[in-house]
Order: C-alpha cells, then sequence, then structure tokens
C-alpha cells in the first residue's frame, strides 16, 4: 500500500518535462534545493522525501519495491507524463530510480535516468550508516532522560564522535523538537531493521532508455565494476567521472555537477 509522500516543487506545472529527484539513506527534499531551483528554468522538479525520511509517513516496510509504489503513486497523483519524466537518484536513491526504470509498469517508458555516485550491484554495509544509526539512537535516548538538552548540546555529541563537518551538519538538519524531546525525521528504528535490503543488487533485463552516470572520482561507494554494471543494464549509458569529489558529489562539485547533469537533460528534451 502505497504512502503519501511529503513534495517539494519547483517550477511551473505546465512545463513539459518533469524531473523526479531522490535523495540517499538519510537524506530529505530539502538536501536537493538548490539544485532543484537551477533546474527549475526549464523543467518542472519534484522532489519527495522518500518513506521513514523527512516529512513523509515512517512505516516498518522499507525497500525498494514499496519505495517505488509510493513514487508511482506520486507520478499518478501528479497527473506527470512518463514520456516526458526524467528520473534521478543519488546513492539509495539512484538504485530507486534504477528499479522504476527497469522493474515496474514505467519500464522504457521514462524519457531519462540519471544516477548518480551508485551502482546495482549489491553492496557491502557501511560503517558510516551504522555509525549514524548508533547515534541517532543514543541522542534520543539522551534526549529522553534529560530534556534540558539543546541543539547546541547535541551539535557537540555530533562532533565529538569525530563525524566530517558535512555530516554533521546533515545530521542537524534532521532533529526536531516533538513534546519537549528531540526526534529525528529518519524513521532509524525501520532503517536499522531493513538495512539489508537496500543493499541487494538491482536485477533485470537491459533497457534502451537514455542514461547518465555521475561518479565522484574518490568516492567509496562506486569502482570499475560499478561501471561495467551500469553498462549491462543500460548499454546507452554516459558516464562521467567528477574529479575531486566523493560520494556527496552535487554538494562537493556543485558547479561542474549541474552543467554535466543539465546538459544531458536538455539534450533529451530537446531544448537547446
Amino acid at each position: 500500500m502505497p504512502v503519501e509522500l511529503f513534495f517539494r516543487e519547483y517550477g511551473e506545472p505546465t512545463n513539459n518535462h518533469t524531473v523526479l529527484i531522490l535523495h540517499g539513506i538519510f537524506g530529505m527534499s530539502d538536501n536537493w534545493h538548490t539544485i532543484a531551483k537551477q533546474l527549475s528554468r526549464h523543467f518542472r522538479v519534484i522532489v519527495p522525501d522518500l518513506r521513514n525520511h523527512g516529512y513523509s509517513p515512517h512505516t516498518d516496510e522499507f525497500d525498494f519495491e514499496v519505495m517505488a509504489e509510493d513514487i508511482l503513486h506520486l507520478i499518478d497523483k501528479l497527473n506527470i507524463n512518463p514520456d516526458h519524466l526524467h528520473i534521478a537518484g543519488h546513492s539509495m536513491g539512484g538504485k530507486l530510480a534504477m528499479w522504476i526504470a527497469l522493474k515496474t509498469p514505467l519500464r522504457d517508458k521514462i524519457k531519462s535516468i540519471t544516477i548518480i555516485d551508485i551502482g546495482p550491484e549489491a553492496t557491502e554495509p557501511k560503517s558510516i550508516h551504522l555509525k549514524i544509526i548508533d547515534i541517532m539512537q543514543e541522542i534520543e535516548q539522551k534526549s529522553a532522560q534529560n530534556p534540558s538538552l539543546s541543539r547546541k548540546d547535541i551539535q557537540k555529541l555530533l562532533e565529538s564522535h569525530r563525524l566530517p563537518q558535512h555530516i554533521v551538519f546533515f545530521l542537524n538538519k534532521n532533529l526536531k523538537l516533538e513534546n519537549g524531546k528531540w526526534k529525528w525525521k529518519v524513521n532509524w528504528h525501520s532503517i536499522k531493521q531493513n538495512y539489508h535490503k537496500i543493499l541487494q543488487a538491482i536485477q533485470a533485463q537491459p533497457s534502451s532508455i537514455p542514461a547518465l552516470a555521475i561518479l565522484g572520482e574518490k568516492s567509496e561507494y562506486v569502482s570499475e565494476d560499478t561501471k561495467k554494471h551500469l553498462k549491462a543494464l543500460f548499454p546507452q549509458i554516459r558516464i562521467v567521472t567528477i574529479k575531486n569529489a566523493g560520494h556527496w558529489i552535487h554538494a562537493e562539485q556543485p558547479q561542474i555537477f549541474f552543467e554535466v547533469w543539465s546538459d544531458f537533460l536538455l539534450m533529451h528534451t530537446q531544448q537547446y
């Protein structure tokens, strides 16, 4: 049963082509505000919070199949024409984009797919993901024990774990004050229980839809094998590796990332 996703919309609903952006694990639509606003000069842009993230419903179910159902429901609700739909996803969102493009009724119907720093292959658990889950659990417990815990106190707690600054900022945006206690917008309970499901490979027959993969030169999430797996699923794919960028390419190298992606989108909407 699909859930009603919270989403942000940019550009005019009358724009002929729609770009749908799917965020990564622990992310939310707000992470894509700047790039979505830039794209809205040419496109209608829809950025949902996936289930168990942001302002979307929390559920016990969490895998690519149910997330894909949510997205198909949203596409139908917003009367988006699949023939003019460009799906893009970062990390977990990239795997979800592949699932939608390859394993749902939208297969071979969408206009293009952009995959950001992830491949379809099965992946090992990421230590940073497991660490974030542990930190989320710790902070919720401390807040329950100490109602006077401030955002500044939480900032210090996060920094004590020696996390990269961009992850501290990322986690801070996920906090909310609810009935005097700090809670997470992310349903870390469900993610912890179902984490293994989003590590599984995306397996399907190859698709001829236009595809772009944008990878980070320094990313620990992709390898040379990733490129082979992407080409096996999308024979027409163009793969671009961006220098001096890790996994969060859109935050680390936003200008070159935007140029590469927008050129691809415009080429496939004949808007030059």
